[in-house]
């Protein structure tokens, strides 16, 4: 250590450089530690955007699974035999050829 011409105390160049490694080490630690809190703050997006992938895929299959149940549904509803028997319930019946009669349309 160096002291002036009045006894205090001088700087030296060794405690500068000490102060700007220590500045120089400690924006490299700022700047990983940014680095790092961003990294982690994207795969944590990357994960809550799999499991919501995941819960929708989950979802379309169970809706997929429910149109289908829906349409053999539909079609049971409007089978002929089924028809025929709700009619015949209810007391319709066929009509006869001679209770039929066609119509022709004219086209002008």
């Amino acid at each position: 250590m160096r002291r002036s011409f009045t006894g205090r105390r001088v700087l030296g160049s060794q405690s500068l450089r000490g102060k700007r490694k220590f500045h120089t080490a400690s924006r490299w630690l700022i700047m990983m530690l940014l680095f790092a809190l961003f990294h982690v703050a994207t795969r944590v997006q990357v994960v809550q955007a799999g499991y919501e992938i995941q819960r929708l895929m989950d979802r379309r299959e169970l809706l997929q699974g429910e149109r289908n149940a829906l349409t053999v549904e539909v079609i049971s509803l409007r089978s002929p035999v089924r028809l025929d028997r709700i009619a015949g319930k209810i007391g319709l019946r066929r009509p006869h050829q001679d209770h039929v009669s066609l119509i022709s349309l004219k086209t002008p």
